[in-house]
């Protein structure tokens, strides 16, 4: 069952387009549910059921690649990192709204990312192109969720760009570590985040690999990160901010008695 193959979906056909609205859609309506949940437990479950999702993904990657551990697979691509993030929200309360703002812009950018060109989420092998779907589809609904589940009067200020962009430089420093390290036992094909020494095999960048080395490549593929991320947070804010706006309740008015 676990090595049965498929026909993977074809990129921008009609059944890859309707995968999308139909997830679009579930999205929207598994929000608004959990909306009347207390954030803490949803953010958290979330963390434990992608926990399980990874350890299914480890388990089919081991018996599919026998003849070794595809180092490309470690949990730690921008993908994977909203797993840990959920984990920790519910511990750490001082964390909380940096966590929701990585998860409603970063960890949104890399669902939609992975939709939008799916040649790594439609594998020919069914197991793991479900399990990509799913996982993908649940940060497209945390990232809705954290976008909706926004208090009324809370503003984004500048220092809600600056932590989550210091956020994601972090995560990105650890990647490149983790990659520098384990560039000769992966025989280079160690890429979280697409950054380091290794090539990161992903359209454009591997041009300016090939052209200006690592260190420009690994520039270039930050920078475009930190402005995605920093678009994302600014049209989830500006969306909820047009959402309260419409939906608020008018004012009655009072009759003056005479």
């Amino acid at each position: 069952m676990i090595t049965t193959t498929i026909e993977p979906i074809k990129a921008y056909s009609i059944q890859h387009l309707l995968l999308c609205l139909g997830l679009i859609a579930l999205a929207v309506i598994i929000v608004f549910f959990l909306k009347k949940l207390k954030k803490t437990t949803v953010i958290g479950t979330i963390g434990i059921i992608l926990v399980a999702n990874e350890v299914m993904k480890q388990i089919f990657m081991r018996h599919i690649y026998t003849n070794g551990y595809s180092w490309s697979d470690i949990p730690f691509q921008l993908c994977s990192v909203p797993m840990y993030l959920c984990l920790i929200y519910p511990l750490a309360k001082k964390l909380r709204d940096t966590i929701e703002h990585f998860l409603a812009s970063f960890g949104l950018m890399g669902a939609i990312v992975a939709f939008a060109v799916p040649y790594d989420v439609f594998a020919r092998y069914l197991a793991l192109s479900i399990q990509s779907i799913v996982w993908h589809e649940i940060l497209f609904i945390l990232g809705i969720y954290c976008i909706a589940a926004v208090p009324k009067d809370k503003k984004l200020g500048w220092k809600d760009y600056v932590y989550n962009a210091l956020l994601y430089l972090l995560l990105a420093w650890i990647a490149i570590d983790i990659n520098a390290l384990l560039a000769k036992a992966s025989s280079g094909t160690a890429n979280m985040f697409f950054l380091g020494p290794s090539k990161p095999y992903t359209v454009i960048l591997d041009d300016i690999y090939e052209e200006c080395g690592w260190i420009v490549a690994s520039a270039a593929m930050i920078a475009c990160s930190e402005a995605g991320g920093a678009l994302l947070l600014f049209i989830g804010g500006l969306i909820r901010k047009l959402v309260h706006r419409f939906m608020r309740e008018p004012k009655v008015k009072v009759q003056k008695e005479d």
